[in-house]
C-alpha cells in the first residue's frame, strides 16, 4: 500500500505540473477514488463473501465522472480509461 500510495501521489503531482485540464481532472478523480475507497472499506465484512456497497458507491462515481471527462475531452486517450 505504501508504494502504490508513493506511486499515486507521484503520478498526481505530474500530471497536476505536466497537464493539461483532462489529466489534471483525471489524476484527481483517482486519487480521490483511491483513498474514497480504503476508507470505504468494512472490517466487519468478510472479504469476497459480499459486495461492500460503500465501495461500489465510489467506483460508480468515479465511473460517471470518468465518462463525463471522455465525453467532454479533446483528447482521445480518456476513451480509454
Amino acid at each position: 500500500m505504501v508504494v502504490f500510495s508513493a506511486l499515486l501521489i507521484s503520478c498526481t503531482a505530474y500530471a497536476l505540473r505536466r497537464g493539461g485540464p483532462p489529466e489534471k481532472v483525471t489524476a484527481i478523480l483517482f486519487t480521490l477514488g483511491a483513498y474514497y475507497t480504503v476508507a470505504a472499506l468494512s472490517e466487519s465484512i468478510p472479504r469476497f463473501r459480499s459486495v461492500e456497497v460503500e465501495v461500489l458507491i465510489v467506483d460508480l462515481f468515479l465511473l460517471v465522472a470518468l465518462v463525463a471527462l471522455a465525453l467532454r475531452a479533446d483528447r482521445f486517450w480518456p476513451l480509454w480509461v
